[in-house]
C-alpha cells in the first residue's frame, strides 16, 4: 500500500510541475504579445499623426501615382519626367520618346525611326496627347484651362474652341442646350436613317461613347491620335504610311465602305471595339473636343496652328507622303485629305458634321484650318458622299484606354 501512495504522490508533484510550467509559458507568451499590440498601436498613432499634418489630396496623389497599376496599360516616363500610359499590346518607338516632341507608340515591336529616318514602320503608330484638365467646372474655366468638356445634367458636354494668333477661346454656349456647336450631337432624320446608319449607334450609346473616353481621358490625363490619316489594308483600318507600306490605300470615296461619314465612322470604331476583351484600347472617329485637345497641346509646344502652310502642306492624297506636313510627329494636318470629325452643328436634320484640318489643294492651309470648320460645313444629305470643289474626305482614328 505505500508503495502506491507513493507513486501517486509521484504524479501529484508531477502534474503539478507541469501546470506551472505551462502558466509560465503561457504568461510568457501574453507579455509578448501584449507588447507587440502596445507596440503597434504606437506606430498606428505615428502614422495618423504624419498625415494628419499633410495635405490629404497630397496623400492620395503620391499613392495612386507611385503605386500605379492596371490591367490594360503600364506607366512610362520620359527622359523629362513627363508622364504617359503605354496601352498593352503596344511599344514606344524607339527614337520617339520624348512626350513634348510627339510621344510615338506602335503594335510592332520591330518598328523604329533615328534621327528622322524611318527604318522600320510595319504596326499601327499612334501619338500620345497630353490632357492635364480634362472636365471643368465651368464654360469660362475652358478657356483658361483648355478642358475637353464640362459636365452637364450627369452626362459631359464637349468644350469647343476657336483658335487665334494668341491662343484659343472657348466657343459661346458650345455646351447648352440650344442649337448651335454640339458634341456629342445625334441629329434626327440623319442619324436614324437606318440606310447609312444602320445601328451603328443611337443618341444614347454616342453619349455613353462620350463621357467613357472623357472619363478616361481625365484618369488617364491623356489620350492617342492615329499618326496618319485612316487607312485600309484590305478591309481593315490602319493607321499607317500610306506612302511606305504596300498595301495601305488611304480612305476616300473611291472606296464604296469610306464614301460617307457614316462608313468612316465605322471602320474607326472597328480598329479596337469596346467589348474585344483582347484589347486594351478603344477606338473611334475622332471627336471635335479630341482635335481642339491636340491643338491646344501644340500651342502649348510653340507651335502655331493658325500659321499659313501652303508650302508645307502634304499635296498629295496619300497620307505620310510629305514629311514637312508632321507637326509633333503627327502628319497631314494641313494637307491630304480633310478629315471628318464627330463635331456638330445645329441639331436634327438642318445638322452639320465637320471636316477639319488642310487638304491637299487648298491654298493657305494651317492646323487649325477654321475655314474648313466654319464655312465648308457639310450637310450630310442622308449619308451622301458631298462633292465639293475637289475636295477628298477622309479621317482619323483616337484611341482611349480602358478604365
Amino acid at each position: 500500500m505505500r508503495k502506491i501512495k507513493d507513486e501517486k504522490g509521484s504524479i501529484t508533484i508531477f502534474v503539478l510541475t507541469a501546470m506551472l510550467l505551462f502558466l509560465v509559458v503561457a504568461v510568457g507568451i501574453y507579455v509578448y504579445y501584449a507588447n507587440s499590440i502596445n507596440n503597434q498601436k504606437r506606430t498606428i498613432s505615428s502614422i495618423q499623426d504624419e498625415y494628419s499634418a499633410d495635405d490629404i489630396d497630397q496623400v492620395y496623389e503620391n499613392l495612386t501615382t507611385d503605386n500605379f497599376s492596371s490591367e490594360y496599360c503600364e506607366k512610362y516616363n520620359d527622359e523629362n519626367g513627363q508622364t504617359a500610359y503605354i496601352p498593352n499590346g503596344f511599344y514606344v518607338v524607339p527614337g520617339k520618346e520624348n512626350i513634348s516632341e510627339g510621344l510615338v507608340i506602335s503594335d510592332n515591336e520591330e518598328d523604329t525611326e533615328i534621327d528622322g529616318e524611318t527604318t522600320i514602320a510595319k504596326g499601327n503608330q499612334f501619338v500620345w496627347i497630353p490632357v492635364e484638365t480634362a472636365v471643368a467646372e465651368t464654360e469660362a474655366d475652358g478657356t483658361t484651362n483648355k478642358a475637353m468638356a464640362i459636365e452637364q445634367d450627369g452626362d459631359y458636354r464637349g468644350l469647343l474652341y476657336d483658335f487665334t494668333t494668341s491662343g484659343s477661346t472657348v466657343k459661346d454656349a458650345c455646351t447648352t442646350t440650344e442649337e448651335g456647336y454640339r458634341e456629342p450631337a445625334f441629329h434626327e432624320g440623319q442619324d436614324d436613317n437606318t440606310e447609312y446608319n444602320d445601328g451603328l449607334f443611337t443618341e444614347s450609346s454616342m453619349q455613353d461613347d462620350y463621357n467613357s473616353m472623357i472619363e478616361s481621358v481625365s484618369y488617364y490625363k491623356g489620350f492617342y491620335v492615329a499618326r496618319y490619316e485612316l487607312g485600309l489594308e484590305g478591309t481593315n483600318p490602319v493607321s499607317k504610311n500610306a506612302s511606305i507600306n504596300t498595301g495601305v490605300t488611304t480612305t476616300d470615296a473611291t472606296n464604296e465602305e469610306t464614301k460617307t461619314w457614316y462608313g468612316l465612322y465605322e471602320k474607326c470604331k472597328e480598329f479596337a471595339k469596346e467589348n474585344d476583351t483582347n484589347s486594351s484600347v478603344v477606338s473611334s472617329m475622332i471627336w471635335g473636343s479630341q482635335y481642339d485637345a491636340m491643338l491646344n497641346w501644340m500651342i502649348k509646344q510653340n507651335i502655331d496652328v493658325r500659321s499659313d502652310r501652303a508650302d508645307e502642306r502634304n499635296t498629295t492624297q496619300i497620307t505620310g507622303s510629305s514629311s514637312t506636313d508632321n507637326f509633333l510627329n503627327i502628319y497631314d494636318l494641313c494637307g491630304g485629305h480633310l478629315e471628318w470629325t464627330l463635331e456638330a452643328y445645329l441639331s436634327g436634320i438642318d445638322g452639320y458634321r465637320f471636316g477639319r484640318g488642310g487638304y491637299y489643294n487648298e491654298p493657305g492651309a494651317n492646323s487649325a484650318n477654321p475655314s474648313s470648320r466654319v464655312n465648308n460645313v457639310y450637310p450630310q444629305n442622308n449619308g451622301t458622299w458631298p462633292y465639293i470643289e475637289d475636295i477628298v474626305l477622309s479621317s482619323r482614328i483616337t484611341l482611349f484606354i480602358k478604365l
